[in-house]
């Protein structure tokens, strides 16, 4: 059951991850060149994350925008993490027995 627990858990810490990691990239459009704004982003943008090349639309904005959502997701991305190894650990040390 812990095992289980364990691994819903990094299942979580994994989807986190892939929105604090972004975020820590996303730019205000205006700020963005202007030859790549007029191509490749929406005046009506908030913030544009440059995902492999391809400029996207990122709906929560710049870590300056909304510092304090930020705050809980990276908390939530520690806890997550440091929970779901420590019951791993757990796990492992109870299968050897």
């Amino acid at each position: 059951m812990i095992a289980i627990a364990a691994l819903m858990l990094w299942g979580l810490t994994i989807y986190l991850f892939t929105i604090v990691a972004p975020w820590t990239a996303a730019i205000e459009t205006g700020s963005v060149a202007a030859e790549v704004r007029a191509d490749a982003t929406n005046s009506k943008w908030i913030a544009a994350v440059n995902d492999h090349g391809v400029w996207r639309h990122w709906e929560r904005g710049t870590v300056s925008q909304r510092p304090a959502f930020f705050a809980v997701h990276l908390a939530a991305l520690l806890v997550c993490g440091t929970v779901a190894f420590r019951l791993g650990f757990r796990a492992s040390r109870i299968y050897k027995a």
